[in-house]
């Protein structure tokens, strides 16, 4: 039987499955500064780790580069997106934006 933790984590990621990106008109700039607040979030994310996307074309910042080339390929985990400084000061939703971008 599953844990509380891993049911609601399933059940987020199952919703995720079937949101799309969305942002409230405004748009993350590919700059320097940005990939390095990128860089400390999605090194650290579990989908990011776990499928090595760090290989793969954007590398990073996702969310202003679009998804990564092997999303098709990648498997969904914790998302940390919501914590990233760029979620909030860009006003972005959603998240998984390596994989759902």
């Amino acid at each position: 039987m599953k844990s509380t933790r891993e049911a609601c984590i399933d059940l987020c990621n199952f919703q995720m499955e079937y949101l799309v990106m969305i942002t409230t008109g405004t748009t993350v700039e590919d700059n320097e500064t940005n990939l390095e607040t990128c860089k400390r979030f999605c090194g650290a994310c579990p989908t990011f780790k776990t499928n090595k996307l760090e290989k793969f074309p954007p590398q990073a910042l996702f969310c202003a580069r679009g998804k990564s080339s092997t999303a098709e390929n990648a498997r969904s985990s914790a998302c940390y997106c919501p914590a990233c400084e760029l979620f909030t000061k860009d006003h972005l939703n959603i998240g998984h934006f390596c994989t759902k971008g």
